[in-house]
Order: structure tokens, then sequence, then C-alpha cells
């Protein structure tokens, strides 16, 4: 005789309960973000709990290959509200410790954007930053090993300038979104208290 018991329903509750065994994963190294992509698509979707089940295992059977991943410390409450400043003639900075909110937004018109994240907590660890600048400068100060990609619309301005070391297995990934009108991006990588290149931060 077949087995024909239902399947239980997935609820909302094994999704994030799934999803925080992947935030461990990847704040202990033991994940890559191609992987974390991977797995928290299919916890999105499945409505199968036996396929939710086999994704925790798989995850929870990985082991640390070497030392953590280069994170933005510990990460803030999933809930924490995105970020949202505007700076006109003025600038914006965010230096020691502060969170960095995935849908953050930062506006500057004739000034300059200065995030040094070194030091900064992370909602996520994948945190895209909405960032417009018209006429002015943005630049951000990351630890090593941390990933950084520009999807930022540029109109009449310079490449970004993205000078960070090569990025570490299961790092956090920072995504610059936005629009830079008339203006530049530049990122390093400093380790924290580190001397940032002379003139970058151009306040």
């Amino acid at each position: 005789m077949s087995d024909s018991s239902p399947q239980r329903r997935v609820y909302n509750a094994d999704r994030k309960q799934a999803l925080r065994h992947l935030d461990q994963a990847i704040a202990d190294g033991r994940l890559d973000i191609q992987d974390y992509e991977e797995f928290s698509g299919v916890i999105a979707r499945t409505e199968d709990m036996g396929e939710l089940e086999d994704v925790v295992r798989r995850v929870q059977s990985l082991s640390t290959t070497g030392a953590p991943a280069p994170q933005m410390h510990s990460p803030a409450p999933a809930h924490t509200r995105p970020e949202d400043k505007t700076a006109w003639f003025a600038n914006i900075e965010r230096t020691g410790a502060w969170t960095v909110t995935d849908g953050a937004k930062y506006t500057v018109t004739l000034g300059t954007l200065f995030l040094d994240m070194r030091e900064a907590t992370s909602s996520a660890p994948v945190v895209r930053i909405n960032v417009h600048v018209l006429l002015g400068s943005a630049r951000i100060v990351v630890s090593p090993g941390v990933i950084v990609e520009s999807e930022a619309e540029l109109i009449m301005s310079d490449t970004p300038k993205i000078n960070v070391d090569p990025p570490a297995p299961g790092a956090a990934r920072i995504i610059v979104t936005g629009r830079i009108i008339l203006g530049d991006l530049k990122v390093v990588s400093r380790q924290a208290g580190q001397r940032l290149p002379l003139g970058f931060k151009n306040l």
C-alpha cells in the first residue's frame, strides 16, 4: 500500500528558520555568496517540506574550510528600517559603529557621501545601497575581502573606481545602485584604523 499521507505545508516561519541557518553558515565562512543565493531561492519558492529540510541538512553539514569570511561585524536585526538621508550643499558621513541597512538611500547634491563600513554592522549578508549623487562624490571604505559591486547609473560621470582586495569566499557583499550625475564613485578596502589614501575622504 502506498503512503498517501499529505505533505506538511511550508509556512513562513519554516522559511525564516531555514534562512537563519543560511545566515549563520555565511557568517561562519562555510557558505559562499553563490550558494547562499541558490539555497535562499529554493527556500523562497519551495512548498515541499522535505526539500526545505534537505537544504537545511546540506547547510548544516558544511564544514569550515578556513577562517571566517570578512563580514561587517555581527549582523544587525533583519527588521531594521532602511536609512534615508539627504544633503544639499553639504556632506553625509557615516563612520565608526553604525548599521548598514539593506535598501538604504543616500542623496547628495553638491557635496560628498562618505561611508566607512569597517566597524559597521549589516542587516543582511547582501546589502544594496541606493546612492544618488549630483555634482558630488561618493566614497566607500570596506574591510579587506568584502565584495563591492556597482550597478549605479552613470550620467556624464567617471567610471566607478573600485579598488578592493580579492573577494573572500562567503564574504559580505555590497551592491551600489542609484544614479550618479556629474560625479564619481570610489571604493577602497582598508583594515580598521588603517590610513586612507591621500585625498580619498575629500570632505
